[in-house]
């Protein structure tokens, strides 16, 4: 009976410690203890589309396919990059390629920024400076908000800027050339009266359907404008009350003063001579010549700036262009 009695004791103590060690959670192996780390469901390219501006910082942005570059040169361009990436909220990257399997390079570039996962935001906003050496043509994929600010116009600007250093070969100049406009265009942010269109079709694009946050500024009107004119008549009107209130005051200051007669003896000092001029005119020469109209305007009307967009082969809207070097 003390046997059984004692064996009981035993049980019930080990069936408490076990209980509280349950409790704490002591002895409990978890699912990542047994198996090791979480592995990554997602693609490379998904899971640095979905980084941070400030985590995807560290992320490779030059890839020299075709060995252009030092290593110097590399990581100088790198460090710009993060630097501007960092304070322009832009994405930003570089690629060089010598592949004679790249039949366009249109295709490559915009194939590239979307496969390597370029892009910050929902709307992968960024560009891609590419150098395809095979084609020999220096190419400029855009997209999100980067398909406003490096329109066409700017985008043939960066692409002269270019042009001046592959013409020497100076491959680094070229890249660095194109970031400092390309800083300079995102800090003057997107140009007046801009519009999107359809490379394909030229019908205009609203900025949703190319993945911009870029708001145009909507058209005033008739009621908003006669308001904005007689709010400057008024300001007009009380500034020239102003000013003819300070003109007054100074008149009648200066009719305030003593007259004063002059002592400037004028009857004796005076000369008048008369002459007849007798100049006839000979000849006479009338030049005309026609000023030809300039049927050449813009698209989007009033000089404004025009973005082309197009569709890349993986279903995603781009801008940019090239030109051969």
């Amino acid at each position: 009976m003390r046997k059984l009695l004692t064996a009981i004791i035993i049980a019930v103590l080990c069936l408490v410690l076990c209980s509280a060690a349950l409790a704490e959670g002591e002895g409990i192996i978890s699912a990542d203890e047994f198996s090791g780390a979480a592995q990554p469901t997602a693609a490379p390219h998904e899971e640095a589309a979905a980084a941070a501006p400030d985590a995807a910082g560290a992320r490779q942005r030059v890839f020299d396919l075709a060995e252009l570059l030092t290593e110097d040169e590399e990581a100088a361009l790198q460090s710009r990059i993060n630097e501007l990436v960092a304070k322009d909220g832009q994405d930003m990257g570089i690629v060089t390629v010598d592949d004679e399997s790249v039949a366009s390079t249109q295709e490559f570039a915009d194939g590239f920024y979307e496969d390597s996962g370029m892009g910050i935001g929902e709307n992968r906003t960024g560009v891609l400076f590419c150098l395809d050496m095979y084609n020999r043509e220096a190419y400029i994929s855009t997209a999100g908000d980067m398909i406003d600010i490096i329109d066409d116009q700017r985008l043939e600007e960066i692409l002269d800027a270019q042009m001046e250093y592959l013409a020497e070969g100076d491959y680094m100049g070229a890249f660095s050339a194109a970031l400092d406009q390309t800083n300079e265009f995102i800090e003057m942010g997107v140009a007046d009266n801009h519009t999107a269109i359809d490379a394909e079709t030229g019908e205009e694009l609203e900025p949703s359907e190319y993945g911009s946050t870029y708001t145009p500024k909507k058209p005033k009107t008739p009621a908003e404008r006669a308001a904005g004119a007689a709010a400057l008549g008024g300001i007009g009107g009380l500034t020239g009350l102003f000013a003819g209130l300070i003109a007054k005051g100074s008149i009648r200051r200066s009719y305030a003063k003593k007259y004063l007669p002059s002592k400037y003896d004028w009857r004796t000092n005076s000369k008048l001579d008369l002459r007849v001029n007798d100049s006839k005119l000979v000849n006479k020469f009338v030049t005309t010549r026609v000023i030809p109209r300039n049927n050449n305007t813009p698209r989007s009307g009033g000089g404004g700036s025009v973005s082309s967009v197009h569709m890349s082969s993986g279903g995603m809207r781009h801008g940019g262009g090239g030109r051969s070097f």
